[in-house]
C-alpha cells in the first residue's frame, strides 16, 4: 500500500510532497494504492486524512481466511474489496506514518521510499509487524544486490521498527537486530590523468545541450555535490567577490565558498542564458532533476567508461592535494566537509607526499 500524489488532469504521479504538477502546473491530489486479495485498488482523495481513512476505514467482517493464511481476518470495505486485516498494526500502515515523519526531516526520503516500494513493501506491507521475522526481511532482498544496497535496505527496515517502538505504535522487538548487515567499502578513488582531463573538457565543449555542459563543467571546477549545485540561485552568487553560497548542503549548514576562475567563467556563461532564479535549471526553467543522458554523451565522448559524475568531486580534491599548494584544511573547506576529520578519512593518502616533505624538514 502507498500514498502519493497525482495530477487529476494529466494523470502524472509524484511523491507525497509535490503539491503542484510539474507538467501542467495544476494542484495535485492524493492517490491511494492498496493491494487486496482481488488485486490492486486505487482511490483519489483531496486530503491526507481522507486518504488515510480509505486505508483504515474498513469494517471488519470475520470470514474464512484465504488458502495459505493462518493469521489475520478478511475485511470488506465500502468499496466492496476484500482486505486481509492482520492482528495489530500492519507494517505497511506503520511505513506510511514513518514516511510522513521523515519527509519533512530527511532530504533523502525519496530514496527510502524507492527502496521500500521496490524491495520491502511488495512482500511485507500487509503483514502484521508482530509476525515479521528476520527471515522474512532477508527474503525480500535479492542475493545479486551489491552489499552497500543490501545494507541500506536493512538499515531502512530497522529504522521503521525502531521508530514504531519509540512512538509506542508497536510493542515488540526489532527483528533487524538479529541480522548481520553486510560489510562493504564503497570508497572510490577515481581521478583523471592529464590526457583524460583534456578529453573531458573537450567533450563538455562539444555537448549540444549547453545547460548540461555548464552543470558538468561547474562540478569539475568546484568539486561540489550535485544537489548543492543544482539548488544554487542567482541570489546566492556574488560574481564581484567571486563566491557562492551553498544553502542545501549535506550537513544542513549554509556555506559560502570562494570560486576559481573556471567556475566563475561557467557562472558568467550561465548568466547569459538565464531563464529563472535557478543558476542551473532545465530548459523549462525548473529544477534540473536529471541530465543523465547528457552526462553519458560527455563521458562517452571523452572515453571515460565507468567514470561517475561524483568522481569529479574526488578528482577536484586530488588535483588540489597533488599540487602541493593546498593544505588539508583548505581542501576540507572547499569541498564543504563539516569537519577536517572527514577529509582526512577520505583523502589522507593524497597528502602522503606532503607529509614526507614535512618530515624531511628535520634535516
Amino acid at each position: 500500500m502507498s500514498i502519493g500524489r497525482i495530477c487529476p488532469r494529466c494523470k502524472s504521479t509524484f511523491a507525497l510532497s509535490t503539491e503542484v504538477c510539474l507538467t501542467c502546473q495544476r494542484p495535485t491530489v492524493y492517490k491511494v494504492r492498496l493491494r487486496t486479495v482481488n488485486g490492486w485498488k486505487t482511490r483519489q482523495a483531496t486530503s491526507l486524512s481522507e486518504a488515510q481513512a480509505f486505508l483504515d476505514g474498513f469494517q471488519a467482517h470475520p470470514t474464512t481466511p484465504p488458502p495459505g493464511r493462518s493469521k489475520g481476518t478478511e475485511a470488506v470495505g465500502a468499496a466492496g474489496c476484500r482486505l486481509v486485516r492482520p492482528a495489530g498494526p500492519s507494517l505497511g500502515a506503520i511505513w506510511l506514518l514513518f514516511l510522513n515523519h521523515i519527509s519533512d526531516r530527511n532530504r533523502s526520503w525519496k530514496d527510502d521510499e524507492y527502496r521500500w516500494n521496490k524491495h520491502i513493501g511488495p512482500h511485507l506491507n500487509t503483514k502484521a509487524m508482530s509476525d515479521v521475522s528476520h527471515q522474512d526481511i532477508l527474503g525480500c532482498i535479492p542475493r545479486d544486490l551489491k552489499p552497500a544496497t543490501k545494507h541500506r535496505i536493512l538499515e531502512l527496515c530497522s529504522r521503521v521498527f525502531s521508530w514504531a517502538i519509540r512512538q509506542r505504535l508497536f510493542v515488540g522487538e526489532n527483528p533487524c537486530v538479529l541480522i548481520d548487515k553486510p560489510r562493504y567499502d564503497n570508497t572510490r578513488h577515481r581521478y583523471l590523468s592529464d590526457p583524460e582531463q583534456t578529453r573531458l573538457l573537450a567533450a563538455i565543449d562539444a555537448e549540444p545541450n549547453r545547460r548540461v555542459a555548464l552543470v558538468v563543467k561547474f562540478l569539475w571546477a568546484s568539486g561540489r555535490r550535485r544537489g548543492e549545485t543544482l539548488s544554487l540561485q542567482w541570489s546566492d552568487i556574488d560574481l564581484q567577490a567571486g563566491s557562492a553560497l551553498f544553502r542545501r548542503t549535506k550537513n544542513g549548514r549554509a556555506q559560502r565558498v570562494p570560486l576559481n576562475h573556471h567556475a566563475l567563467e561557467v557562472l558568467r556563461q550561465a548568466f547569459g542564458i538565464r531563464i529563472s532564479d535557478l543558476v542551473f535549471p532545465c530548459e523549462s526553467g525548473k529544477y534540473f532533476f536529471s541530465f543523465n543522458r547528457g552526462w553519458l554523451r560527455i563521458r562517452a565522448g571523452a572515453g571515460l567508461e565507468g567514470f561517475h559524475l561524483h568522481d569529479l568531486r574526488s578528482n577536484f580534491a586530488s588535483r588540489l592535494a597533488s599540487s602541493g599548494k593546498a593544505d588539508i584544511l583548505s581542501v576540507s573547506k572547499l569541498l564543504g566537509h563539516s569537519g577536517i576529520d572527514i577529509t582526512v578519512r577520505r583523502y589522507a593518502a593524497l597528502f602522503d607526499q606532503r607529509l614526507r616533505d614535512a618530515s624531511e624538514l628535520m634535516g
